[in-house]
């Protein structure tokens, strides 16, 4: 048997993890869920007191079951630094212009923001380019980024994908936009819903979190881990919002969406517009442990080998 070490990071994995020693049973795991799924703990967001009572029972049930502990000085915690930004409601600003008029789109009507993680002012001005779903998928054959140039500019992207896409891959490679945008060289973001992101995620139902702070964990150097700090500045716009700021570029967004129902291809282009985004974030620091067990085997070859579990 292999020496198995835990890094009981999610609730749920973490009982699992600790019921090797004990033998689980169906009603033992719906007990660990109907404390630490309760309303009581209201949602356990990192940092929160939910967060740490979570961490504190299941530190208790480890030692219970005989569980060593292998945290920080004996402990069952891994303490980890975060950096936390709440966006400043009355901040964010969107003006949009094809070089005669203006439109300035509205923050909680047709326009939202998130909280900068990396500065506490942001502003960002430059071209859009139309850069269809914002996805590099070598693997898949597909890139939006092949004929165009985004260096400097801000990338207008739709919220989907190819409707073709394997699920899995699809969504992987949707969680690598940001990365894509910075090798591209953009230095911002406007996201536009679409039919089929107002089914899955609504625009009036993404409004309930733009007051959550955004969280990112720090390195031992004090730096935010996947802060992106090259973007400057990102807002998502409704499905009308995005009609109007196609429309001012002479695009026909309803001749986008009907493409994508149809697996046809996208054409990413400049649209001959301009836009600068800008708010304000406050920032604070917290931490929040990982709840850390170790289980030893009794193979006296294998013991010395670890298997880590999340």
């Amino acid at each position: 048997m292999k020496k198995i070490i835990s890094c009981l990071v999610g609730v749920t994995a973490s009982l699992l993890c600790a019921s090797a020693v004990n033998a689980a049973s169906p009603e033992r795991f719906k007990g660990h869920m109907m404390l630490l799924a309760d309303d009581l703990l209201a949602g356990r967001d990192t940092g929160s007191i939910g967060h740490d009572f979570a961490s504190l029972y299941i530190a208790s049930e480890l030692q219970k079951m005989g569980v060593a502990p292998a945290g920080e000085e004996g402990s069952y915690y891994q303490v980890v630094p975060f950096k936390q930004a709440t966006l400043d409601m009355s901040s964010p600003k969107m003006v949009v212009s094809d070089g005669d008029d203006s439109v300035e789109f509205e923050f909680m009507q047709n326009m939202l923001m998130s909280a900068d993680i990396n500065d506490e002012t942001s502003s960002v001005s430059g071209e859009l380019v139309f850069a269809g779903f914002g996805i590099d998928a070598p693997y898949l054959n597909y890139s939006d980024y092949e004929n165009i140039d985004l260096k400097g500019k801000i990338a207008v992207i739709l919220s989907d994908r190819p409707h073709d896409f394997p699920s899995e891959e699809g969504s992987h490679f949707r969680r690598l936009i940001a990365d894509s945008l910075v090798k591209s060289g953009a230095i911002g973001t406007i996201v536009v819903s679409t039919p089929t992101s107002e089914k899955v995620s609504p625009f009036e139902k993404r409004k309930l979190y733009v007051k959550t702070p955004s969280t990112r964990w720090l390195t031992k150097e004090g730096e935010v881990n996947n802060g992106y700090p090259e973007l400057k500045g990102g807002a998502t716009l409704s499905l009308e919002a995005g009609k109007t700021l196609f429309e001012m570029a002479g695009i026909d967004l309803e001749e986008i969406f009907e493409k994508i129902e149809n697996n046809e291809s996208l054409t990413p282009r400049p649209m001959g517009l301009t836009a600068s985004l800008e708010k304000k974030s406050v920032h604070s620091e917290t931490t929040s442990p990982n709840v850390v067990g170790v289980i030893e085997g009794s193979d006296p070859e294998l013991k010395n080998e670890w298997l880590c579990s999340d």
